[in-house]
């Protein structure tokens, strides 16, 4: 948000009356009381005016964590689109909602000849990234191996058919706000109350060993020979790698295109289509291998539970559990989108008793804002996913300052919200503040859309003290404006730093005399 600095004209050929001297004096108060209030408001005005981002709309707050006294207010009351800075009121939505401590349990259990798996709602079930993290000695295949063997272990004779049960969520997949383009990014992986490697395929394609012009070849994790992969890429010794895979949107039908010039290390990840019967096709493929079969010796069935089936309490063979911590932290330091969504329906779900939705959860979100910082800030903010994938989401550069002080200043819910979110040179901030020193701890959310470029987050000192803040610019219309508004971003946080080094040397002891 651009405003022109007040013009200040001479016109000693008329004299002000006592009314206009009255306004001037109190206009000058009024002045000196907000620059006392908000003292780094001028400072970050000034590096907005000179910022060159066209027309872009800009928001900042950024208040005392300690006594919530306004640091600096720009625009702070405008709702705006916050794209992944959305993530920060559904973590926080979801740490108020579950509690720190909570963990998620997707238990397998056997039911006469039947194998159900019960989803929790856990979107990091044998996520390949997640296990490198924190299981390393662990895959995505290794996960599938150790469940099938304990159905086998359990000694339960034949299994006709493999259920998942993933009616701890509804099943609209996809939020209809987002672009169906996306069908085949990873980052628009389809959200289901059973969830299974973020519920995409990792393709890794190298060049064909015929050189030059021969197919690519490739393999899939984990391995799935019964779906319909074409290869229509081409082996290249010059041209540009531009591997990448289609899949249609109402199928797993995928198709590998562009060119292969050598072995990526990093696999093309593509979501699969309707989560639920895809994952119990595959468990049963996996329980097949490992020796659990029918009566007749072949591969059981598989299917997702009906709406409304009933079934018998069964025997529990197996429990996965996730912390909510490694939820958390792999949804805002990654920014990953399904996790933020599976977080919104959860909530939506354990407060309605009902199946988690975009609506449920949306509710949910709005209702803690109001009940957490007050009505006034629920009424302006708009919650329309969990990721802020969607342009429909609007929340106020206020509010989110005020939502992650009030997050703050509950004790049980500090630490893990500040260490969900990722430091300068982790995840989304890897490559931020390189050429911008900071002296204090940064722990923030990136949010990136077309036209929306956003930073939220903390500026802790070290001593339980520091700074809310958000910045929100929309509206941007060109590369180089995005470019310069991750500039100003960092300009206005270096501000934010500077102003609280200077507030901590005031306030610490002086010797000598």
């Amino acid at each position: 948000m651009h405003s022109s600095p007040t013009e200040i004209q001479n016109q000693p050929d008329r004299q002000p009356s006592k009314a206009s001297r009255l306004v001037a004096c109190l206009s000058a108060v009024v002045l000196v009381a907000s620059a006392i209030a908000q003292p780094v408001t001028g400072p970050i005005a000034e590096k907005i005016q000179r910022a060159t981002i066209g027309e872009a709309i800009v928001g900042v707050a950024a208040l005392d964590l300690e006594t919530g006294r306004p640091i600096a207010l720009i625009g702070e009351a405008t709702a705006m689109v916050p794209a992944s800075n959305q993530k920060l009121l559904t973590t926080g939505a979801a740490l108020l909602t579950l509690g720190p401590s909570f963990v998620y349990q997707t238990a397998v259990k056997v039911e006469g000849d039947r194998v159900r798996i019960v989803g929790a709602g856990d979107p990091s079930l044998g996520d390949a990234e997640l296990l490198e993290q924190t299981q390393p000695d662990l895959s995505t295949e290794g996960l599938l191996a150790a469940l099938a063997k304990a159905v086998l272990d359990a000694d339960t004779g034949p299994i006709s058919e493999v259920v998942v049960d993933d009616r701890v969520f509804d099943r609209q997949h996809l939020h209809p706000s987002w672009d169906p383009d996306d069908v085949n990014k990873s980052w628009s992986a389809e959200v289901s109350g059973l969830a299974f490697n973020a519920n995409v395929l990792a393709v890794f394609v190298e060049p064909g060993a015929g050189g030059a012009g021969s197919a690519p070849r490739y393999h899939v994790e984990p391995a799935v020979p019964w779906i319909e992969m074409q290869n229509r890429g081409r082996t290249v010794t010059k041209s540009r790698h531009t591997a990448w895979i289609s899949r249609s949107l109402a199928n797993n039908r995928f198709t590998i295109l562009g060119n292969i010039r050598y072995a990526a290390q990093v696999p093309i990840r593509v979501p699969f289509h309707d989560a639920p019967t895809f994952i119990a096709e595959l468990f049963a493929d996996r329980l097949a291998r490992a020796g659990v079969r029918t009566a007749e010796g072949g591969t059981p069935q598989s299917r997702a539970a009906e709406p409304n089936e009933r079934f018998q309490a069964g025997r529990t063979v197996a429990v996965v559990n996730t912390p909510l911590a490694d939820v958390l932290r792999q949804c805002n330091v990654d920014s990953q989108n399904l996790y933020a969504e599976s977080l919104l329906k959860l909530i939506g779900h354990r407060v309605t008793g009902e199946p988690g939705s975009w609506t449920n959860g949306g509710a949910v979100v709005r209702m803690l804002i109001s009940d957490t910082i007050g009505a006034e800030h629920a009424a302006t903010t708009a919650v329309a996913d969990g990721s802020g994938l969607s342009d429909q989401n609007r929340v106020s550069p206020l509010t989110v300052a005020r939502w992650l002080r009030a997050l703050h200043e509950q004790e049980t819910l500090r630490t893990p919200m500040v260490e969900s979110l990722p430091t300068v040179g982790e995840g989304t901030l890897t490559r931020r503040f390189r050429s911008t020193p900071i002296e204090h701890e940064v722990r923030a959310k990136s949010g990136t859309i077309d036209g929306v470029r956003c930073l939220s987050g903390y500026l802790l000192d070290g001593t339980g003290g520091g700074i809310a803040f958000s910045i929100l610019v929309n509206d941007l219309k060109r590369g180089e404006q995005s470019v310069n508004a991750l500039r100003l971003h960092e300009a206005i946080v270096a501000e934010l730093d500077t102003f609280l080094s200077q507030t901590r040397r005031a306030r610490e002891p002086q010797v000598g005399g």
